[in-house]
């Protein structure tokens, strides 16, 4: 779960098991952000480096630079696919208090 109008952030982290194409590597996470205020989908591609140590962070503006626009005020859902399958999406939501 993500939000347009709190801080949004993207974890991923590489796991590390036996899958049948363990060899196959990926250099690219897409993404798709779903709206529950429109029923819309937007989808994004970013190239990573594939021989870090397997932890990323985005911010959800990061990545899709029209976030607040597409979202509002309302929340929205993140997915992702990698070709290595090796990876897993966790999110926080951060609400700042003045």
């Amino acid at each position: 779960m993500v939000s347009g109008k709190l801080e949004s952030n993207v974890y991923i982290s590489k796991v590390n098991i036996d899958r049948k194409n363990a060899k196959k590597f990926g250099d690219k996470f897409v993404f798709k952000l779903y709206s529950s205020k429109t029923n819309k989908i937007l989808e994004k591609t970013i190239k990573y480096n594939a021989s870090s140590n397997g932890k990323y962070v985005y911010k959800l503006n990061e990545i899709f630079e029209e976030c607040k626009d597409f979202l509002g005020k309302d929340f929205g859902c993140i997915s992702f696919y990698d070709d290595s399958r090796s990876h897993l999406l966790f999110t926080s939501i951060k609400k700042i208090i003045l």
